[in-house]
């Protein structure tokens, strides 16, 4: 102690100790945990039996110590990786078309799509470990996270030692609700090439759903491509009178725990909005979860689309497992990281299962990039206010980094370096502002800061320059937009030309025999 005195046992643990160490005793006796007078104590001293045995093996004297206790640490990737690694190990999960061939012009759903792709439903089998609500009403789906399929010393944290995870739907999946566009016979591609449809898996951003894929069906119908979309963990369609809402699957669950007009924690009778439940700064164990979940299920996605049968004549060749690529905008691209670097390596002759990955608009870092962002920042301090947690404080500071801390395991800056490392062609876009009059605004939902952590990472791993208009570059690089906001992959409002330009690029990279980005408007793109 700093006045000299000897530093001693409290109470309780030197009553545990005289209970392991009984006269003449130099193990301790686990046995004699029985006799103490009530289950805690009981309990604690197990453990510290089992606690004395390593100090006792490490040379270190048992009758010396005075406190102990053990803790696990998070890893990062080892539970993907065994997720993945099951999921590619075994036959793929089913994919079933529930609409019938050839399905829908979507120029039939809405004028402005093209008339030369078609829509197709279904639904895909995926490995499910986080909770599933028994009801609308059910907030316990705010309240869980993953857990061990083998508790090991009554604890069920998954660890590097312990990574496998306990699936909460039957052993056989959950089906959750995929979205198809379909090139058409009229389209400028024609009908199905020889080896089957190249395929592109995109994954939507935060709040929003599946038939974001729409807005990409004519650059990738025109190039002959299939593109195949699936929803967020706690996102989906809402609008009950969609004809591609299908209440038994979607991953919103229907769930009803906010007022949809105030966000109030009081049911409405109207189901929450799509993504409102994703991100979960009461119990950050939940958003790691939900970010876990959502490379799980494009996993399998990705797993299961070589055996899909879109023309319904029972034969699985309408895919080339050889060209399958990824886009994720926004949130779809933080998951989309730890996805495609949780995608198992293969080894030549064999084609790589993803062959590309483009990211739109991501970030790393997950708790500073809510915290910097315009959009959710003063949202998540509003929040955080009535908690004592205010900006400037020591406290504040410290939330931070322990929610960091919390969903690092799902964050994608412990996965970018791999999927450069793996040599995955990775295209990225940022909207950085600065053209115009007035000039375009940053990215107003995930900062450019944040972007540029994934950037950093990325390069870690290998080279990863920007490119700029008249640039021809291979393989790796980015392209900083100065024209246009966070959607403009998916809307022209901010901006036609850069919608035009960046959907350009993307379908450029993906469908290029060689993954390829070639920016071509200087009005748009950074120089």
């Amino acid at each position: 102690m700093a006045d000299g005195s000897l530093a001693t046992a409290d109470r309780d643990y030197a009553t545990i100790k005289t209970t392991l160490f009984p006269a003449g005793a130099t193990t301790p006796v686990a046995a004699n945990c029985a006799t103490l007078p009530n289950a805690p104590m009981q309990g604690a001293c197990g453990f510290t039996a089992s606690h004395l045995t390593v100090a006792g093996a490490t040379g270190v004297p048992q009758a010396s110590v005075i406190l102990s206790f053990h803790f696990s640490t998070q890893s990062t990737r080892d539970v993907l990786n065994v997720v993945a690694g099951q999921i590619f190990a075994n036959p793929a999960r089913a994919i079933a078309l529930t609409d019938v061939a050839p399905g829908t012009q979507l120029n039939l759903l809405n004028p402005a799509l093209p008339s030369f792709a078609r829509a197709r439903v279904g639904l895909v089998n995926v490995p499910y470990y986080s909770y599933i609500p028994t009801s609308a009403n059910d907030v316990q789906v705010l309240r869980n996270a993953w857990r061990t399929l083998n508790a090991v010393g009554g604890e069920n944290n998954l660890t590097r030692f312990n990574p496998l995870p306990a699936p909460t739907s039957a052993v056989t999946g959950r089906q959750i609700p995929l979205l198809l566009v379909v090139p058409d016979v009229t389209s400028p591609m024609g009908t199905r090439p020889a080896g089957g449809w190249p395929v592109v898996i995109f994954q939507h951003g935060i709040t929003r759903d599946r038939t974001d894929a729409f807005a990409l069906s004519q650059a990738f119908a025109a190039a002959g491509w299939v593109i195949a979309s699936i929803d967020l963990p706690l996102h989906g369609i809402t609008a009950t009178g969609s004809p591609f809402y299908r209440a038994a699957n979607e991953q919103t669950f229907n769930l009803d725990l906010v007022n949809n007009t105030n966000g109030v924690a009081t049911a409405d009778g109207v189901i929450d909005s799509t993504g409102t439940h994703f991100i979960n700064l009461t119990y950050p164990l939940a958003s790691r979860d939900n970010l876990r979940q959502g490379a799980t299920n494009l996993l399998a996605l990705l797993r299961a689309l070589p055996t899909l049968d879109i023309d319904g004549n029972s034969v699985a060749d309408d895919i080339d497992p050889t060209r399958i690529g990824f886009i994720g905008h926004s949130l779809g691209g933080i998951v989309g990281t730890s996805f495609a670097a949780s995608v198992p390596v293969r080894v030549l002759p064999d084609p790589p299962w993803l062959r590309s990955v483009a990211l739109i608009a991501p970030g790393g870092g997950v708790a500073e990039l809510l915290r910097d962002s315009p959009t959710f920042g003063p949202r998540i301090n509003a929040g955080l206010g009535p908690q004592g947690l205010t900006p400037g404080t020591t406290i504040y500071a410290q939330y931070f980094r322990d929610t960091q801390t919390i969903v690092d395991a799902g964050d994608p800056l412990n996965y970018a370096a791999t999927v450069r490392a793996n040599n995955t062609p990775i295209y990225l876009a940022q909207m950085v502002g600065g053209a115009g009059t007035p000039a375009a605004l940053p990215d107003q939902v995930i900062p450019n800061a944040a972007t540029a952590r994934l950037i950093a990472a990325i390069t870690s791993a290998g080279t990863f320059p920007r490119v700029v208009t008249g640039g021809v570059q291979p393989l790796w690089g980015y392209v900083n937009f100065i024209a246009g906001d966070h959607g403009t992959l998916l809307s022209p409002a901010a901006s036609a030309a850069a919608t035009t330009e960046l959907q350009t690029e993307v379908a450029t990279f993906t469908a290029a025999p060689t993954p390829v980005i070639i920016p071509g408007s200087a009005a748009v793109v950074q120089p």
